[in-house]
């Protein structure tokens, strides 16, 4: 398991959301606490293929012209809607299970501003990275978490995780 993790970004075709690499906060944060085991994997890896939506728009302004029965499109600007990531998370196991309470705090944490202390006090969320499918489709895309919603099913057979801390060693 601890293999898929670690392969270069640049073969790792997975779809992982990640702080910017300067980032001194949530899993990258000295002390990450529950979020310490996003900080081996650098963001959330979506374990399996998620769906995601994604839709690209041209916008043209109409006008009408003078003795014609068609009007006239001229080009405004093009832009990208939201992109929505639905993806499910298993736990087999005591370390997938750390792994997905990280991942839940991780996404309810990059939807509220900066509070507390510290220098980022009063800050909005975080800006995250979209990457995946390779170099060509989500190449590094910055992006802002809007809503994040998960469910917790009836028929499923829930379990205590004993949650661990990490504190992360930075080597200079």
């Amino acid at each position: 398991l601890q293999a898929r993790y670690n392969q270069a970004a640049g073969s790792d075709w997975r779809v992982r959301l990640q702080l910017a690499p300067a980032a001194d906060y949530l899993y990258k944060d000295p002390e990450p606490g529950i979020l310490g085991p996003l900080f081996n994997t650098d963001g959330v890896i979506f374990p399996y293929t998620p769906t995601i939506e994604t839709a690209y728009h041209a916008k043209y302004n109409t006008s009408d012209l003078v003795h014609s029965n068609y009007r006239g499109y001229f080009y405004q600007n093009s832009y990208v809607d939201a992109v929505n990531v639905t993806g499910i998370f298993t736990a087999q196991d005591t370390a997938e299970a750390n792994y997905l309470l990280a991942v839940i705090h991780f996404f309810r944490s990059a939807t509220k501003m900066f509070f507390g202390q510290g220098e980022n006090v009063g800050n909005p969320p975080p800006i995250v990275f979209l990457d995946g499918y390779g170099s060509h489709y989500f190449p590094h895309v910055p992006c802002v978490i809007t809503n994040f919603t998960h469910n917790l099913p009836d028929d499923v057979d829930y379990v205590q995780v004993p949650v661990t801390t990490t504190t992360v060693k930075t080597v200079d």
